[in-house]
């Protein structure tokens, strides 16, 4: 499959098992399921794909990938009960490719052409739209947790990268990155183990089961079409996803403001400035 497909299909996965968890009673609750489906199916996957041979490097790029996926699922249960999915998806996924590609332009050397430059002002620009002050009163503070999580997408799409420089195996990656990851998620959710596995409603199974099989798809895919492209680029591609996101959101019944469209819009339009 051509990377840039991969990476699109990724992107619509990876928005509909967030719109499954924003649109659970109990979003926290929900992402631990999900993350437990997508554990089990990471670790059988890799299995019977892979053979394990990989060295200390690709371990600890792995590891370090789990940290920030750690501090993602926290922050991403913490914002979608904050605020709405449309909203506090653009902060995310917006402010994460701007610092990746803050990194590759400051850290790694890479150049940064004009289009690209006026790409992330635009996001910039949109993000402030999006998380401006609103009628009712609401502050950007709300959005404190999405732009926490931003910060940890953008950590752990570089640490999957540089794992996968090391070594392809992306099945054993995203393995490795959950073992490490959900275990640190439900000790900070303070959440007791039967609570996993205590469904009081049958849609409380299927979105756990159906998420976790969206949200490994979603990686899955994501990290055999990073292998085949630079970071910057995937994970713009990837962020394509704020547009499907948009999309649930209303489905949901969200409703943005003329200014929040707008700059949902220039978001978009920045990203596709930076592929």
């Amino acid at each position: 499959m051509n990377p840039s497909t991969a990476l699109l299909i990724s992107a619509f996965l990876h928005a509909s098992w967030n719109a499954v968890v924003k649109h659970s009673k109990d979003p926290e609750l929900a992402l631990l399921r999900i993350l437990g489906t997508a554990t089990g199916i990471a670790v059988v996957s890799a299995a019977l794909i892979e053979t394990f041979r990989a060295p200390q490097i690709f371990l600890l790029w792995a590891i370090g990938a789990g940290l920030f996926e750690a501090g993602y699922m926290y922050s991403l249960a913490k914002a979608l009960a904050k605020s709405g999915l449309g909203m506090s998806y653009a902060v995310m996924r917006g402010g994460a490719m701007i610092l990746v590609w803050l990194f590759a332009l400051l850290v790694l050397g890479q150049k940064i052409g004009k289009t690209e430059l006026i790409g992330s002002v635009f996001i910039l620009a949109g993000l402030a739209l999006v998380t401006g002050k609103k009628d009712s009163g609401q502050t950007a503070k709300q959005y404190n947790w999405a732009y926490f999580a931003a910060a940890c997408i953008a950590g752990y799409h570089l640490c999957y990268g540089k794992a996968l420089a090391a070594q392809n195996q992306p099945y054993f990656l995203f393995a490795i990155s959950l073992i490490v990851s959900v275990p640190i998620f439900i000790f900070l959710s303070k959440r007791k183990l039967f609570e996993l596995i205590k469904f009081e409603h049958r849609a409380d199974f299927v979105s756990g089961v159906g998420g976790g099989i969206l949200c490994a798809a979603s990686f899955l895919i994501f990290l055999v079409g990073l292998k085949n492209s630079g970071a910057g680029l995937a994970i713009s591609l990837r962020n394509t996803s704020i547009i499907f996101a948009q999309l649930y959101a209303v489905i949901l019944g969200e409703r943005p403001s003329l200014v929040q469209w707008i700059g949902l819009a220039t978001i978009s339009l920045g990203a596709v400035m930076l592929v």
